[in-house]
């Protein structure tokens, strides 16, 4: 073994990989464990810690008939959720707000995991997994992402259908695994699902085009468009039939608040201004959207080295992660004068963090490989000095919301 396949070797080392897990898991849970009684910081977490308490109380279906004032509480079938934490709570015995806490660390952890696999199965780029492993959750943090649980439940899922697109064209395990994966979103936040679903769709469209051939498009994306229509089914017999007795509207999935255009592009900024390492409320404006900047920069390299690579060659990694960017164009809606939460399209894809690492990662690896040029050691201690700042800015103004 070289010296240079030596850090390879440990990076993929099982033990590496479970210990940088392990640190994600305390760094996002330890304000917790040192104080038991603390709550999770979100703007909705006693929303999700009530309906599951209202579970254990009452029968399941009037938990689907509360609609409250101007349909404000009306969440439908979006039950997954609650149900998992009334059984923490029934079956574990924790208390009301610790499943909130407990769901919240691990399905961020699980995303970053499933992202991060994600671009590993396709790049074999320890660096980028990695990457991927600490931007995906610090990125979550700043967005306040301890709340919209069930969006968050519903990321999760998708990260692990994005691991197993691959093994799902000949594997009916894997086909089987995805649908439930798809199914139980469509139980958690049908809105996030059908995005995917659209985005997959697209990536199924720019083969048709490029191949010319349907037969080579079934072989390829026909396994995920059959897992997402039957999950979709699956979903729509259960909001429409009554899983529980009472029916309800798919138009319940998602609820915006009557608010005007002006309160959603306030709300959209705030998210962008959230998206850097500096606090908005002590740094100089200029500091803030500097930062913003930045991030926006790391996301174009991204996207431009994906889409290059797409004109070079078929490239599954790039197609899905730019066909589930497309989302981000939602967040322009109120160029149309449309009042809904633009804000939440950058919350129904773990695309912009993908693209987060894969811009970073691109000059971190110019810099490795200027090797033993002139200057290299200088270029690289800098490159890497500037990207361990900025994840620990993210993370450090992350951890102390």
């Amino acid at each position: 073994m070289s010296e240079r396949d030596a850090p390879r070797r440990a990076a993929g080392h099982p033990a590496v990989l479970l210990a940088v897990v392990g640190v994600l898991l305390l760094a996002l849970g330890w304000q917790f464990l040192a104080d038991a009684s603390r709550g999770a910081p979100a703007f909705d977490t006693a929303y999700y810690q009530w309906r599951a308490e209202f579970l254990r109380v009452a029968e399941p279906g009037r938990l689907i008939e509360l609609r409250g004032a101007t349909g404000a509480l009306a969440s439908g079938y979006r039950v997954a959720e609650p149900v998992l934490g009334a059984l923490m709570q029934g079956v574990g015995g924790v208390a009301p707000q610790t499943h909130a806490i407990v769901l919240s660390v691990l399905f961020r952890v699980l995303a970053a995991v499933g992202v991060a696999a994600f671009a590993w199965r396709h790049r074999r780029s320890w660096l980028l997994f990695y990457l991927t492993l600490l931007v995906t959750p610090a990125l979550f943090l700043l967005q306040r992402f301890f709340g919209f649980m069930d969006n968050f439940l519903t990321l999760s899922l998708l990260a692990g259908v994005l691991i197993l697109l691959e093994p799902m064209r000949t594997s009916w395990a894997a086909r089987v695994a995805v649908t439930v994966f798809l199914f139980l979103g469509g139980l958690s936040h049908p809105t996030t699902v059908a995005i995917f679903l659209l985005s997959m769709g697209a990536v199924a469209v720019y083969r048709l085009a490029r191949e010319r051939s349907l037969r080579a498009v079934l072989r390829s994306e026909g396994p995920i468009v059959g897992a997402g229509t039957a999950a979709v089914v699956l979903t729509a017999a259960v909001w429409i039939g009554g899983w529980w007795g009472p029916s309800s509207s798919l138009g319940e999935a998602a609820v915006p608040p009557p608010e005007t255009v002006s309160y959603f592009v306030n709300r959209s900024v705030g998210v962008l201004e959230n998206l850097q390492p500096f606090d908005p409320g002590a740094a100089p404006a200029v500091a803030v959207w500097a930062g913003v900047a930045v991030l926006v920069a790391l996301m174009l390299v991204g996207l431009w080295r994906l889409l290059r690579s797409l004109l070079r060659r078929p490239d599954h990694f790039a197609e899905v992660t730019v066909a589930w960017t497309l989302p981000l164009a939602g967040m322009f809606g109120f160029l149309l004068g449309a009042a809904y939460p633009y804000f939440r399209f950058f919350n129904a894809t773990l695309a912009p963090p993908l693209l987060v690492a894969v811009g970073l990662a691109a000059p971190i690896a110019w810099a490795a490989a200027r090797g033993r040029r002139p200057g290299g050691v200088v270029v690289g201690v800098a490159v890497a000095a500037l990207a361990a700042a900025l994840l620990a800015g993210w993370w450090a103004r992350g951890l102390s919301e």
